[in-house]
């Protein structure tokens, strides 16, 4: 018999407003050559409005949580993160025969990125981050055709969301801080 449970990941953190002692200007000009210098994808500039758009598509378990996946099969026992790129492993088909199982999931995350003047010296600059988590499970099971399930779930930042079989996602509130140290 196969059982398969995750825990609940750490709550999400919420620390993505910044005020920095510093004029628009300085700081949008500081801004743009390093989000530029980094794996960062910068999608839409415009100066007028203040705001940024930049995307990150890759390794979810960087900047996401969906707890950790627990699954025993026999005597096989293993554990790993429900936000890993890629994990394989064996259990039941349902019947008396084992299956391979094969797992992948991928993060596109777009962000947002709001700069502000608030005074002559001060600027305060807001992030805020949309995740699609896609998920996708192959089990094969001898010589029979594999079957395959995906999965897309959302959420913003500060947020979560659930998937099909249970398991809660957030934000780790990385990408969030990784974005805004670069800022500051």
């Amino acid at each position: 018999m196969q059982n398969i449970s995750s825990s609940a990941p750490p709550v999400a953190k919420d620390a993505n407003t910044v005020v920095i002692n510093q004029p628009f200007e300085q700081v949008w000009s500081h801004a743009i050559p390093q989000i530029g210098k980094s794996f960062f994808a910068i999608n839409n500039i415009d100066k007028n409005s203040g705001i940024l758009n930049i995307s990150y598509d890759g390794d979810p378990e960087e900047y996401v949580d969906c707890g950790t996946i627990h699954s025993e099969y026999g005597a096989q026992k293993i554990d790993f993160p429900a936000a890993t790129a890629h994990q394989d492993w064996l259990g039941p088909s349902g019947g008396i025969l084992v299956a391979n199982y094969s797992r992948t999931v991928t993060l596109a995350g777009r962000m947002n990125i709001v700069f502000e003047h608030l005074s002559e010296t001060s600027t305060k600059v807001t992030v805020n981050a949309h995740y699609v988590l896609n998920r996708s499970t192959t089990e094969r099971v001898g010589q029979y055709p594999p079957t395959s399930d995906q999965e897309t779930i959302t959420f913003n930042s500060g947020g979560e969301a659930t998937a099909r079989r249970g398991w809660v996602c957030r934000p780790n509130g990385k990408f969030e801080h990784d974005v805004l140290a670069m800022i500051q």
